[in-house]
């Protein structure tokens, strides 16, 4: 194989957008040593937000419990967090399992966004008020029988980062930072909190775009980074595996979608991309400054196979 690390640059040149990517990164292993390449098109500081890349995030914090057999994904939410409904909870809540959230699939008939914080952040974004954020959530209606319909909704893995904390018994950052992210190496790390001091889950996540990269090379070599198993291969396996029926045709696994029979990707808004292949030893990822086709530049990567 050619070496990756000449081909860089072509991530942000596909569809005209080295305007919108400030920072690339490529993480390959080369004579058996991973091996980082970046480039840095506009100057910023790091780390930056990966906007929904945090949901493949809080999957592997889960995987970390599944492996503990703390959980499985059959599970049903309010055997955890039932605590946390209504009194006027809509039944079918009773029905939704950890998998159905997972998959975006929990029956809400609601898309994109929600906003922990009461800030006007953009369209499609609810404003939630009252004390407890998981009341909110499950106070929706489940319009859809669980697990029939993909509905995109950052509310959905904010429920699943309390998870891990009501499982783990720790806040989500102290937890995800002692068993993954300082022995993988990662510095200069955030998590954006609700008002009660939960990380978002669906969002807010902050990296360097290496540590980004390192997150994809997690998913390509089946939870294990540098030699090192941090995650079990059958976890990762079921991450990977794609939610798909005949309502809809969403290929959505656990916070990564599959573009191709070996390809897949981890999004963000505003152009945070990450692409890799499984029969490939390359992990492209990138940050933007501002909405972009993201899912087109993964698309364009996985279809002119670029490595």
């Amino acid at each position: 194989m050619k070496n990756p690390l000449n081909k860089l640059v072509i991530p942000s040149r596909l569809l005209g957008l080295t305007h919108n990517i400030f920072r690339v990164v490529c993480l390959t292993e080369i004579d058996g040593k991973l091996s980082f390449k970046s480039k840095q098109i506009v100057k910023g500081l790091a780390p930056y937000s990966c906007h929904s890349v945090s949901k493949s995030t809080v999957a592997l914090a889960l995987g970390l419990l599944y492996d503990k057999k703390l959980f499985t994904p059959q599970d049903k939410i309010a055997d955890h967090l039932g605590e946390y409904f209504p009194e006027n909870v809509d039944k079918r809540w009773y029905e939704v399992t950890v998998d159905h959230l997972l998959h975006h699939r929990p029956g809400i008939d609601f898309e994109n966004g929600f906003d922990a914080g009461n800030s006007d952040l953009d369209d499609g974004v609810i404003p939630w008020s009252g004390a407890e954020i998981l009341t909110n959530i499950f106070s929706m209606p489940i319009v859809h029988e669980p697990g029939a319909v993909f509905r995109y909704f950052d509310g959905n893995y904010y429920v699943l980062a309390r998870l891990v904390e009501k499982l783990s018994g720790y806040d989500f950052m102290n937890f995800i930072s002692q068993n993954l992210f300082a022995p993988m190496g990662f510095v200069n790390y955030a998590w954006l909190r609700d008002p009660n001091g939960h990380v978002m889950g669906g969002t807010g996540l902050l990296l360097r775009t290496e540590d980004y990269a390192k997150l994809g090379w997690l998913w390509l070599h089946k939870g294990v980074y540098d030699g090192v198993r941090y995650i079990s291969e059958e976890w990762i396996n079921m991450g990977l595996t794609a939610s798909v029926n005949r309502t809809d045709n969403a290929h959505y696994g656990y916070g990564v979608r599959r573009l191709s029979k070996n390809g897949y990707s981890i999004t963000g808004a505003f152009g945070q991309g990450l692409y890799f292949n499984v029969n490939k030893n390359v992990v492209y990822a990138w940050h933007a400054r501002r909405r972009n086709q993201v899912m087109n530049v993964c698309e364009a990567i996985d279809k002119l196979n670029l490595f």
